[in-house]
């Protein structure tokens, strides 16, 4: 488990130093964009180049460059997505690898919404402004990038972004730091802020049985990925209670985390992490708690949320040395 943990976190200093790979805005089918997905019959990494056509609910379409024909690839399979951006996107883009510039990020990718003709580069653009804007945690702007994406892309896999709470548990009062979210959005005609809002008012809450009531209706609303998210949302109460998860359960919990996208699989392994304590697990519970700043440090307070409980877990197994090590990755993510 030691070598698990020194592992991770040699992965979260290499992941410090990426960066994206930009190329210019027109360009000629010979000039490519490339994605990375996972092959599906060998396992094996395959890199395809060409030019993406589109990227809408569950398909990213991409004409290859080697044939010109036009191939739909599932998003599930893909691993990386690169593509010709706009100076402004490129330029935003290179301040939120630093991970502190998301205000100037915010004012390039306003420009570059002004400059994209691609519509569904327009939408990465909108979903890249959710995540600038929840770093700085302006929640209602984040709630209405999705909002416009969704417009377009019922479907689309930048659902995950939405400004859900994701700690458990909540201290009393925690949900009154959210002005975006008001009770009365529990019966909202917009599935996400009914979501948004279940998710603030799930625990410790006068509204949490409306909260959960309102989840799973959202659990069997017949859009996947929403369906996803509160599915997940519903694991934070599962795992809040007196006793901890039976083996089935556990089981279970670990192989839809592996079934979801990036970004929400850290809330999973994150929730997984929380009841491996319960069950007197901390290394283990340590491993989960990683994952989401390791691999998807999305949403700020989740992040930093998971390097606390990481370094209490590793105290708590005598690992003194990591919890050290981890605390110092934790003081520099919230500088």
């Amino acid at each position: 488990m030691k070598a698990l943990i020194t592992s991770a976190l040699f992965v979260l200093a290499a992941a410090k130093v990426l960066s994206a790979q930009e190329e210019s805005s027109l360009l000629p089918l010979t000039t490519t964009d490339v994605i990375v997905r996972v092959h599906p019959e060998s396992g094996t990494m395959e890199t395809i180049p060409g030019v993406i056509r589109d990227i809408e609910g569950t398909l990213l379409t991409i004409q290859r460059s080697s044939s010109g024909k036009v191939t739909l690839l599932p998003l599930r399979q893909v691993t990386e997505i690169r593509y010709a951006r706009t100076a402004a996107h490129d330029r935003a883009q290179g301040l939120m690898s630093d991970r502190k510039g998301w205000e100037p990020a915010a004012t390039e990718l306003e420009q570059a919404l002004k400059h994209e003709p691609r519509q569904w580069a327009v939408r990465e653009i909108h979903a890249d402004m959710a995540r600038c804007m929840k770093h700085l945690r302006r929640y209602h702007r984040v709630t209405e990038e999705i909002e416009t994406i969704l417009k377009s892309d019922p479907d689309t896999r930048h659902v995950t972004l939405l400004p859900l709470e994701w700690r458990t548990p909540r201290a009393e009062g925690a949900s009154d730091d959210r002005t975006d979210v008001v009770p009365s959005d529990l019966s909202s005609p917009s599935i996400i802020r009914r979501l948004i809002a279940a998710s603030v008012y799930l625990m410790n809450s006068p509204h949490s049985a409306a909260s959960r009531e309102t989840l799973e209706q959202i659990r069997l609303s017949g859009r996947p990925r929403i369906q996803e998210l509160a599915e997940v949302q519903l694991w934070r109460a599962d795992v809040s209670g007196d006793e901890p998860l039976s083996d089935a359960r556990m089981r279970l919990w670990r192989q839809r985390a592996r079934d979801f996208d990036r970004t929400l699989r850290g809330p999973a392994e994150y929730l997984l992490g929380v009841a491996l304590l319960k069950r007197h697990q901390p290394e283990s519970a340590a491993t989960c708690f990683l994952w989401q700043p390791l691999m998807s440090p999305e949403d700020p307070d989740l992040t930093v949320e998971c390097f606390d409980q990481t370094i209490a877990a590793l105290e708590a197994s005598g690992q003194r040395n990591e919890a050290a090590r981890i605390r110092s990755e934790r003081d520099q993510e919230v500088k």
